[in-house]
């Protein structure tokens, strides 16, 4: 009984932790129609992303990578010509948040297969 219960609840907080990251109206964070990131997977290494910064003009932003359930499951900084890898990671769909002066300024979602 308590295994079902602990499903429902991780269930529960898995589509709360969607909703609040695609309510900008809740979080209160500007909408940017121009991708700051570039989020992929390695094609060389199964279970891995690969984060960079789209443009030069970018200062080091904060970056940050949930599960559905709502774990974070790392978080770096953001530099200008680095590439960032996430590694040994499950097939899923992961969200993610990127900050600039504690201010959200992209976030999203990608699916690794």
């Amino acid at each position: 009984m308590n295994t079902i219960i602990n499903k429902s609840l991780k269930a529960t907080a898995a589509l709360v932790f969607i909703f609040l990251m695609n309510s900008s109206f809740i979080l209160d964070s500007p909408i940017k129609k121009e991708a700051i990131i570039k989020i992929y997977t390695d094609p060389t290494t199964k279970g891995t992303l690969l984060v960079s910064l789209l443009h030069e003009k970018n200062q080091d932003l904060q970056f940050y990578i949930f599960d559905l359930e709502g774990k974070m499951i790392d978080n770096f900084l953001l530099k200008t010509k680095t590439i960032n890898k996430i590694g040994q990671l499950r097939k899923g769909i992961y969200m993610y948040d990127v900050f600039k002066n504690d201010e959200s300024i992209e976030r999203g979602s990608v699916e690794l297969k």
